[in-house]
């Protein structure tokens, strides 16, 4: 019953209570001059996505197994614990001279290697915080900071450590507070559009345009997305203010085609993972096109590429319901994860966005030249459009043309414009491609 009490059932592993009581003795020690610790909280990148593909059943296999890596890291006299979720966390004692981040590190190494669950190989990363016991703290402040760092490693990219440092509380506050403040934008009708061309390379009129959301804040002004966008998934907003994009981009581009005579551009809409894996989404995208009259036809919904690394079958049924309301589908930032052809032949896709990191050297560089060649002949092989992105100047366009690209975005065309802006580009006869 004890055992049980103070016991994680799933992996067997102590539970918080037991860790927080073994950090309490740890801290005690230290106070009284006998040693060095420190923990070590480990949280697996997406885990989510492993019980939403392939079912708990692997998830939880999966998490024994992480579990078992994490301890094999540590001493016989350590304490490692699962918190709960996909949330591990390791108290760790340090000898003269030793550094809790080579242990972190040793730690997010064996995670990375392959694991194989169900006759599947899957691989894991992990962000990890790292934070020295302080004998002036309590137990609760020494786990806040540990979770502090985490977070720092999270909003670093994931995939890798940080060690605390006390400016993370002043960003992590100022991150609780942005969180705050963005829930309020979207009430208080701070968020808005601007829409960026995609235009064919060769006629140089615009053929779509995409739509990318931006928030400005009463005070600060535009706040740029790679500080609100993170914050907007890991918090939930996303699927509010996504559903929101969907609804202006769409109600903008069907009057814009309605009002403007021979206007018949598309409009992409990024979704996030998250979204996509809502259960209403696609209940969602159908009221949108029902309410603002658009032709389905005229909608691209853009996915990441890192999500088709997710369980096939269940990727291919969300996606087959958005395509069987007449919507298209299309991968952004393509040629930067680990796409298999397999994958792209199976899903319902019909285009191809290439990365901009391709793009951006393609007349120094001759192996992106290559690779954006290889990118261009699979969308022709599997009958898909392919767009290049971040284009910034005209010998990139001249190269994109002499490899038969059709279409392409990026500031040399265009950089993102309001709607008031846009549509007045789109009002002129000739719709050039050069607009801004």
């Amino acid at each position: 019953m004890r055992h049980r009490a103070f016991h994680d059932s799933l992996t067997g592993l102590p539970n918080r209570a037991l860790f927080e009581d073994r950090v309490g003795q740890a801290l005690a020690r230290v106070r009284s001059g006998g040693g060095r610790a420190a923990v070590i909280l480990v949280d697996l990148d997406d885990f989510k996505s492993v019980n939403d593909g392939l079912g708990h059943g692997v998830g939880d296999e999966l998490l024994r197994a992480a579990g078992r890596r994490i301890a094999a890291c540590a001493k016989p006299a350590d304490t490692v614990a699962r918190f709960g979720g996909d949330e591990f966390a390791l108290l760790c004692s340090l000898g003269q001279g030793e550094d809790p981040l080579t242990v972190a590190s040793r730690v997010l190494a064996a995670l990375r290697d392959p694991f194989n669950v169900d006759g599947r190989e899957l691989r894991l990363s992990a962000s990890i915080g790292v934070v020295d016991l302080d004998a002036g703290a309590t137990v609760a402040e020494t786990l806040r900071d540990a979770d502090t760092a985490m977070y720092a490693a999270k909003e670093g990219g994931k995939d890798r450590v940080e060690l605390f440092d006390p400016d993370m509380h002043r960003r992590a506050l100022a991150r609780l507070e942005l969180r705050g403040e963005l829930a309020r934008a979207l009430e208080h009708d701070q968020l808005l559009v601007h829409y960026q061309p995609i235009v064919d390379l060769e006629s140089g009129r615009i053929a779509g345009l995409e739509a990318l959301l931006r928030w400005h804040h009463p005070e600060r002004g535009l706040v740029p997305p790679l500080e609100f966008i993170p914050i907007a998934e890991e918090s939930g907003l996303i699927i509010p203010i996504g559903l929101w994009v969907l609804r202006r981009a769409l109600a903008d581009v069907a009057g814009w085609r309605a009002r403007i005579q021979g206007c018949a551009i598309d409009v992409s809409v990024n979704v996030s993972p998250r979204q996509l894996r809502e259960p209403g989404f696609a209940q969602d995208v159908e009221n949108v096109l029902r309410d603002t009259g658009i032709d389905p036809g005229a909608v691209v919904l853009e996915i990441t590429e890192s999500l088709l690394a997710e369980d096939s079958d269940a990727l291919a049924a969300r996606l087959e319901r958005l395509r069987a309301l007449g919507v298209r589908i299309a991968v952004d930032d393509f040629g930067t994860g680990y796409s298999a052809l397999s994958r792209l032949r199976s899903l319902p896709i019909d285009i191809l966005k290439i990365d901009r990191s391709f793009i951006r050297d393609i007349d120094r560089d001759h192996e992106k030249e290559a690779l954006v060649r290889g990118i261009l002949s699979l969308g022709q092989t599997l009958r898909l459009e392919v767009v290049a992105e971040g284009i910034e100047d005209e010998e990139q366009v001249r190269r994109l043309r002499a490899m038969a690209s059709t279409y392409g975005q990026g500031f040399h065309f265009s950089k993102p414009l309001p709607a008031a802006e846009i549509e007045r580009v789109l009002a002129t006869t000739a719709n050039v491609a050069r607009v801004a």
